[in-house]
């Protein structure tokens, strides 16, 4: 259960068509970070980041190197050890994917993949640890499923009643996702108090989230659409994560 809700805090999946006007200031920045409680049944479990490392050159292309780490707690670390890091390379200006690392240490299990795209061929290449690369047909600028979520901060046609779609690549294939969005509500958190917009993202991704249950995500109710808590139903009880620190963000209405 904590893996399954860690890599989903890891990996905010968003859809939608960019239409971010140029007029705007950009969503995010380098030096970016949020930091999340994940805590189940009232337990806290795990401590989640999200960040924008650094802006770099990727095969000669401007990239934003987006960095997300979640690391369980100390008394869960006693009986189940949880460890990930996912990195996600997208381009400067459009914001869709050259490359994705993940690396997953988590109880016993260990597991380190790498999805490079040319988005030049619209091919993916798959490399997983212990096995073969293979190669995959992908739409042109499709997503990874962290870039997803930095991509859905460009938006500016998120209407409530509506959904927001995009192809993203993850499990070897290419999901039509659907994020719901379903009204405003006000939430209150060690970072502050926030005006946002509640989510409700359907993730098909077998293999990384099994779909049962629900999902809601809390997002700020301006330009830059910051994850302010997110909840998951789980066989017993429920996972919450929510924002405790915000760094390298403007402090504007609402809290922030």
């Amino acid at each position: 259960m904590i893996r399954k809700f860690v890599f989903f805090i890891l990996c905010c999946f968003f859809t939608g068509e960019n239409s971010f006007a140029d007029t705007k200031p950009f969503p995010f920045t380098v030096g970016e970070k949020f930091t999340f409680d994940i805590t189940w049944m009232g337990i806290s479990a795990a401590t989640a980041t999200l960040e924008v490392f650094q802006k770099t050159k990727y095969k000669g292309n401007e990239v934003y190197h987006i960095v997300s780490t979640a690391r369980s707690s100390k008394f869960i670390s006693t009986f189940y050890s949880v460890e990930d890091m996912v990195e996600t390379f997208v381009d400067a200006k459009e914001i869709f994917s050259y490359l994705l690392k993940v690396k997953q240490r988590e109880g016993r299990y260990k597991s380190d993949k790498e999805i490079e795209f040319d988005q030049i061929k619209n091919k993916a290449y798959y490399r997983k640890m212990g096995s073969r690369e293979e190669v995959f047909d992908v739409p042109p600028k499709v997503q990874d499923a962290l870039s997803c979520y930095y991509y859905f901060r460009t938006l500016d046609n998120i209407k409530v009643g509506k959904s927001v779609f995009i192809e993203t690549f993850e499990n070897k294939k290419t999901w039509q996702l659907e994020v719901q969005v379903l009204g405003k509500e006000k939430i209150k958190t060690p970072a502050g108090e926030f005006d946002t917009i509640k989510l409700k993202p359907l993730l098909k991704f077998q293999g990384v989230f099994i779909n049962k249950g629900d999902i809601y995500l809390w997002v700020t109710d301006d330009y830059r659409k910051i994850p302010v808590q997110m909840k998951s139903k789980v066989i017993i009880g429920y996972f919450t994560a929510t924002l405790i620190g915000i760094d390298g963000a403007t402090i504007i209405q609402g809290g922030l």
